[in-house]
């Protein structure tokens, strides 16, 4: 996780800790759980937009 907050840091970019999207991405990101179509679906349930 801090390789990838690093890395958003770099861009331009943070995670927001009011942001539901951001919160579900980093939960993936933290437990190693990389699938995009596995996180979109879950975006998808919780009504957000998907990442692809």
């Amino acid at each position: 996780m801090d390789e990838t907050v690093d890395l958003l840091r770099l861009a331009g970019y943070a995670f927001s800790p009011i942001s539901q999207t951001d919160t579900i991405v980093a939960y993936f990101i933290e437990n190693g759980i990389y699938n995009v179509m596995k996180i979109d679906l879950v975006l998808f349930d919780y009504g957000l937009e998907p990442l692809s």
